[in-house]
């Protein structure tokens, strides 16, 4: 487990930088892994697909078998990005690799040309915080999603929540329960 440090970007920072990238088949790739906690390698093999649950129609990005953690379907997070960035309209970069490895050093790239304030893993990271402290998923449901154990979870992204960050859940938490 990598003790590095590592600043989560707030949701308002995503949607900054994803909005002002110019190239729109990497806003494309950029908006997908923030709302449905893509590695950037998935970005570029997973399907979109309208699939009814609950009453309602969700787009959901479906993972192919081949990647770091395998065939899944995982949710938009939060559902409203799929409308701002039409998520359904897939625009992907037209590059050229020979392992899933190549994906991510384009993926970073585009991103330092884009002048992103931070990493493109951090959008997962992100999406794991939002997860746990916005939507109060469980840890074993948002795992699932994410494509491994909740152990993985808890010690490679949960770890990085913020003391103002768990101050503010605890808060928050506290009213909604003193409201009750």
């Amino acid at each position: 487990m990598s003790n590095v440090e590592r600043v989560i970007p707030e949701d308002n920072d995503i949607i900054a930088a994803i909005d002002g990238m110019k190239n729109k088949s990497w806003q494309w790739v950029a908006a997908m892994m923030a709302t449905y906690n893509l590695r950037d390698h998935e970005a570029f093999l997973c399907e979109v697909d309208w699939r009814d649950y609950d009453g309602q129609r969700w787009l959901v990005a479906l993972v192919p078998d081949g990647t770091k953690t395998g065939k899944r379907e995982t949710f938009p997070l939060p559902p409203e990005w799929v409308d701002r960035w039409k998520l359904w309209n897939v625009r992907r970069p037209s590059v050229t690799v020979r392992m899933n490895k190549d994906y991510g050093d384009r993926t970073s790239t585009a991103f330092q040309r884009a002048k992103m304030p931070f990493p493109p893993y951090s959008l997962r990271h992100a999406w794991s915080l939002r997860a746990a402290l916005w939507l109060e998923l469980p840890t074993a449901v948002a795992s699932q999603f994410m494509g491994h154990n909740p152990n993985v979870n808890l010690g490679t992204y949960q770890k990085h929540i913020s003391k103002e960050r768990a101050a503010q859940t605890y808060f928050a938490a506290l009213k909604k329960k003193q409201s009750v």
